[in-house]
């Protein structure tokens, strides 16, 4: 008895958000551990140039040359796809180094979309605390984290995660709006 009390009580010195923030900087590694090993998908360089030629202001639909057999082809691609890009424009604005290599590779834009993925995991958290507590958000978070297809859309300059999200967040805002009705989460 007197040990089950040790235990609670080294536990409730923590709060519940830093147990789940640890399993999302999980995620996160192993994220950019992953996508060191990665070879670039067909789609990704569509959608990265894509999103530097938004950021730049040229809304065109980019046309790839396919090195296979030479066709031309254009991808689906969406505006959100200058999220991937905001590293390489800010490595042109640098002076020649490391950091600018570094900010003009593929692995940095793919680290935005990992970014992403965690902010998600985070909201996933977050949304069942307040509906079940604790130990089911616990629950639902590693089911999240530890998806396959979740870590490998995670890991790519693709917009699946990003409309993932953003669906997750409205539904998210629509619930909220349902159970407190304030001009602040209606206006959100």
């Amino acid at each position: 008895m007197k040990l089950k009390n040790n235990i609670q009580r080294s536990f409730s010195n923590y709060s519940p958000n830093f147990f789940a923030f640890l399993l999302v900087c999980i995620f996160f590694l192993v994220g950019f551990f992953s996508v060191l090993e990665i070879s670039p998908t067909y789609d990704e360089s569509i959608k990265y140039i894509y999103g530097i030629q938004i950021l730049k202001g040229n809304s065109d639909r980019p046309e790839i040359t396919s090195i296979l057999d030479d066709t031309k082809f254009s991808g689906s691609v969406m505006p959100i796809s200058a999220l991937n890009a905001f590293p390489i424009i800010i490595g042109e604005h640098l002076e020649g180094g490391t950091l600018k290599f570094i900010l003009g590779s593929l692995v940095a834009a793919r680290l935005v979309t990992i970014f992403i993925s965690a902010l998600v995991g985070w909201l996933i958290y977050k949304w069942s605390f307040s509906l079940y507590g604790f130990a089911p958000s616990i629950f639902s978070l590693l089911l999240y984290i530890f998806d396959p297809n979740i870590l490998a859309h995670s890991q790519l300059t693709t917009t699946d995660m990003y409309a993932w999200g953003t669906t997750l967040l409205v539904f998210y805002c629509a619930w909220r709006f349902a159970n407190q009705r304030t001009w602040q989460n209606g206006l959100f």
